[in-house]
This record gives C-alpha cells, structure tokens and sequence, in this order.
C-alpha cells in the first residue's frame, strides 16, 4: 500500500513536471547538452552493472562513480537553469530521471528483448519502439531553455561565447 502510494506521487510531480516543461513555465532541458546529460547517468549505471557482473569490480566501480557524478551535475544544472526555483525545480528534476529511466530502459529492451519464443520478442521489441518514438516526439518539445528564458524575461547567467558554443 505503501509503495502505491509512492509511485502514484511520484507519477503526479513527474506529470506536473512535464506539464511545467511542455507549457514554458519552467525549464525542462536547457539545450541538447542538457538533454543528453540527464540520460547520461542510466546509461553509465547500466554499464557499471554490466561491468560488475562480469567480474570487472574496479572498473564498475570507476563507471558508478562517473554515473553518481553525471546525475549531480545534472541536478545541478536543473536547479540552475530554473533559477534556483525549489517549486520549478524539483518536479522537472523527478520528471527527467522518471523519463530518462523509462527511455534507457526502452532502448535496452529494443536492443535486447525479453520472451520464451520470438513471437514474445518481438511484442516486446515493438512496443519498446513505440514507447521510444512517442518519448523522441516529446523530448524534443522539452527542450526549451532559451523560450523559458525569453519568455520571463530571464538573463543567461553563462557568458554569451560559452552559451554559443553549446547550442
């Protein structure tokens, strides 16, 4: 009952975040730097996982740690490109790993489908594929920095060459 009660808040901030994203009320992914950064984290994880069953401890270890630090700096870029905004921050910042995680996941799945025969592989390689083409559509309407900006008449707190650079 618990955990039910926990995935339905989660789910609830995760839509707000979404809704916050896709209206221009707050920042979802600054640019594609940004984006490719909050998906950066699981797919680190996933290889350190790999890593570590695979007997390579040390190596995992060094992939875990590199993950832990991409996630940080991603959270921080979050709540910095909301302008340090708890209110706008934190349901984006639970709506990008919800979304990250179940793009990563999605992209596994299509890489590596589950099923007894290939008839099972193949439902789940297509339904996979749907899930990452409807979150493609949506992603890229989630990058939306510079609108955000413009639109609440913010300043970009980065010097003007550094944010050319990045775009």
């Amino acid at each position: 009952m618990e955990g039910q009660v926990i995935a339905a808040a989660l789910l609830l901030v995760s839509l707000y975040g979404l809704f916050l994203g896709v209206t221009r009320k707050a920042v979802f992914y600054y640019d594609k730097w940004d984006l490719g950064l909050a998906f950066a984290p699981w797919a680190l994880f996933f290889m350190g996982y790999q890593l570590a069953i695979r007997g390579q401890e040390i190596l995992a270890y060094l992939v875990f740690f590199l993950a832990a630090g991409a996630w940080l700096y991603s959270v921080w870029l979050t709540l910095r490109y909301n302008r340090w905004q708890w209110l706008l921050a934190l349901p984006v910042l639970v709506a990008k790993i919800i979304l990250s995680f179940i793009y990563v996941v999605s992209w596994m799945d299509i890489l590596n489908a589950n099923g007894k025969n290939d008839s099972q592989k193949s439902d789940s390689r297509g339904t996979a594929m749907i899930v990452v083409g409807l979150l493609s559509l949506l992603v890229i309407r989630l990058v939306n920095g510079p609108a955000v900006y413009e639109a609440r008449g913010w300043r970009l707190s980065v010097p003007k060459t550094m944010a050319e650079d990045r775009v």
